[in-house]
């Protein structure tokens, strides 16, 4: 099966945070990315699964 695969807003907008948030995680080293090969930054959705399920055991 393939991975499926989304851009900054996409994931932004579903996690409903700003985009420059999302990159300060990335840049940070808190949520795992892709690069293509025009340089372009994608999420996988297990990895935004993940990063979901540890953001939630911190607030907790």
């Amino acid at each position: 099966m393939a991975d499926s695969f989304f851009t900054e807003p996409q994931v932004a907008a579903a996690l409903k945070v700003d985009v420059r948030t999302l990159r300060r995680w990335r840049k940070a080293g808190k949520v795992t990315f892709q690069r293509t090969c025009g340089g372009r930054i994608r999420y996988r959705l297990d990895d935004l699964i993940e990063m979901q399920s540890a953001m939630t055991v911190e607030r907790q």
